[in-house]
């Protein structure tokens, strides 16, 4: 019986070049976790197993690795292709769910020579900068495969206009973010920050990187003090800008600006704050804002990027212009006078992402597009 069970699940293989910490890492992972094992037998194949691959192999799910850091050149494009090869031989999957390894394209283009009757997706998780040669690789990679998943409407909207992919093999994909079973309240995330309960808290998480801006939000918070000194702004992630913000909140002792670094529950920077702020000029979709929003949190967020499709301005939070600290100034003012609409956008966020982008809805997508194939 158990046999007959088996051979009814249909089997897709995830394909990431790694598996270590990061926002395409954690979609694979989730996907991974959540897809029923009684419909389907998930594995993952990666050219960089990290902390998530070791994770998923504690969990029961299969992980085949391969390192290729020994070598170089063409030698080291041709063991990977090699790798994935034998590995979907062997492994007879229906499904190859590609998250941007270009060495799946020569399998592509020769699946019937090979014998190899698997469908391919292939989710894009980046607004892709290629141009001349490798954008036309990238164009022809994607082409290549028989759905194509962007994660917003945005990244189809490029998908379509630079690289012109077919709209009729595109399908949105919103990500998502674990659901939270036991989220701290304010009050005990901010005894565990310790953060005076009577503060007004803007929260950042993400990569500390420059894109992000973060010097940005920690100026414009710094004059909000003056009119607001119950203001406490936590910056939470690590990065290689991690050191030059510390020095520049330095600069304003008069203000509570706290780089708190990583966090091992990452719950209590969302739930300490009354509104999250993501400053990122090239997000596809802004699983920070998502998860915010999750938390019950008021978000602001830049365009022009995927967060267009996450938060609904004005109802769930605000979209600024990159780069505009003028901007980020008067929305974060509106709020900071309106405590009850504040707290009002925060619970409408909650409402979205639990109608909108809960993880049951994100999976019921994805069986949908692995039934058409």
């Amino acid at each position: 019986m158990s046999a007959q069970v088996k051979s009814t699940r249909k089997k897709i293989l995830q394909i990431s070049i790694g598996l270590d910490v990061g926002g395409v890492e954690e979609v694979l992972r989730l996907m991974a976790e959540n897809l029923d094992p009684k419909e389907y037998e998930v594995s993952a194949l990666t050219f960089d197993a990290g902390k998530i691959a070791t994770n998923l192999q504690k969990k029961g799910l299969k992980i085949f690795s391969f390192d290729v850091s020994s070598q170089k050149g063409l030698s080291r494009h041709i063991a990977k292709i090699r790798f994935i090869f034998e590995t979907i031989k062997s492994g007879r999957f229906d499904v190859v769910h590609n998250h941007n390894c270009f060495h799946l394209y020569p399998l592509l283009l020769c699946r019937k020579w090979f014998r190899l009757n698997f469908k391919a997706v292939y989710s894009v998780h980046q607004f892709a900068p290629w141009s001349g040669i490798k954008g036309l690789l990238y164009s022809r990679t994607l082409s290549a495969h028989d759905i194509i998943l962007p994660v917003s409407t945005p990244v189809k909207d490029l998908l379509i206009t630079k690289y012109r992919i077919n709209p009729g093999k595109m399908r949105v994909n919103h990500n998502t973010v674990e659901p939270r079973d036991s989220i701290p309240d304010q009050t005990e995330a901010r005894n565990a920050l310790n953060i005076p309960a009577d503060h007004v808290v803007i929260s950042s998480v993400g990569r500390l990187v420059s894109n992000k801006h973060l010097d940005l939000l920690i100026k414009t918070c710094s004059h909000l003090t003056e009119s607001f000194p119950k203001l406490t702004l936590i910056i939470v992630g690590n990065g290689p800008e991690e050191e030059k913000l510390r020095s520049l909140a330095k600069l304003y002792p008069q203000s509570d600006i706290r780089i708190l670094g990583y966090l091992n529950n990452i719950s209590h920077a969302y739930s300490a704050a009354d509104i999250h702020v993501s400053l990122g000029s090239s997000e596809t979709f802004s699983l920070v804002s998502l998860e915010a929003m999750s938390h019950g949190v008021a978000a602001i967020a830049c365009l022009p990027n995927g967060v267009v499709d996450v938060i609904d301005d004005p109802s769930t939070g605000f979209l600024i212009p990159a780069n505009d600290s003028a901007a980020l100034s008067e929305k974060l003012l509106y709020l900071l006078h309106q405590p009850s609409e504040m707290h009002a956008m925060g619970l409408r966020g909650r409402k979205r992402y639990d109608t909108v982008f809960a993880m049951p809805h994100n999976i019921a997508r994805l069986r949908k597009i692995y039934a058409e194939l």
